[in-house]
């Protein structure tokens, strides 16, 4: 995407000007179609969270094609502003929001998480603790053991007790099992888990470029959800000793409250 918006600059901004001297006159007009251009340039980002990292290489070609001294991006009242510099310089808004001037948890310079958001906290800040209970009570429905399953010998109460009565479910993992597995358990015996991914997977691949609702929607999606026991959870858990939380996020990456 961006190389195409690099690229429509290229074409419109037109040719290169002459080596001679110029009027003041030509020089303000100059700046003046120069900044115009910049403006045009950022106003066509609009769409994602823009960052000052990413509206620079499209100003560079548009202070390279009109020979100014400086083209840049300045943060005004909340939104983006392009100043131009020649001689004179002036400073033109655009409509676009300044994502960099309310960041609170990318530092925009290098396109990474700030230091107290990086590893562990990553799971902890931007995705959530608790499964909704519409998805939830759908994946239990999936594991219900069926009427006349047989309670498992350690759910059956001693002799002479009154007999209990205990919803049954199926530990739903296909993997490798744990080491203390339970193909048969009770709701209190199991948890939820991810079948397509882990959460360290989900943020390296694509939750580390998009919103905190779409990083929501997939932790609660019932399709990508099973009940398991906690033996087999734990044991998925573990992962490869490789499996981190890498810290770079890409340009539509937002946290909570829809803040970068």
């Amino acid at each position: 995407a961006l190389a195409k918006i690099v690229a429509f600059v290229k074409k419109t901004i037109g040719k290169l000007f002459g080596g001679k001297e110029e009027t003041p006159e030509q020089k303000k007009k100059r700046l003046d179609d120069g900044v115009r251009a910049g403006v045009a340039a950022v106003t066509r980002l609009q769409g994602r969270a823009v960052t000052a990292v990413l509206i620079r290489p499209v100003l560079a070609v548009v202070r390279i094609r009109y020979k100014m001294t400086s083209l840049e991006a300045v943060e005004q009242n909340g939104k983006w502003a392009v100043k131009g510099v020649v001689n004179p310089s002036i400073t033109a808004p655009t409509p676009v929001p300044a994502t960099a001037a309310t960041s609170i948890y990318v530092d925009e310079a290098t396109s990474t998480l700030k230091p107290m958001y990086q590893g562990k906290m990553i799971r902890d800040t931007f995705y959530k603790k608790k499964y909704r209970t519409g998805p939830s009570a759908t994946v239990l429905a999936a594991a219900a053991a069926p009427s006349g399953t047989p309670m498992p010998a350690r759910l059956v109460p001693p002799p002479g007790s009154p007999p209990k009565v205990v919803a049954l479910y199926f530990c739903m993992n296909t993997g490798p099992k744990g080491p203390n597995h339970l193909p048969v358990l009770t709701k209190g015996e199991g948890t939820f888990d991810h079948n397509d991914q882990p959460v360290v997977g989900h943020w390296n691949g694509t939750g580390n470029n998009t919103t905190q609702g779409n990083r929501n929607n997939w932790y609660d999606d019932a399709a990508k959800l099973e009940f398991q026991c906690v033996s087999c959870n734990l044991s998925k858990k573990q992962g490869p000793s490789n499996a981190v939380y890498l810290p770079q996020v890409g340009a539509s990456f937002l946290g909570p409250r829809d803040k970068r």
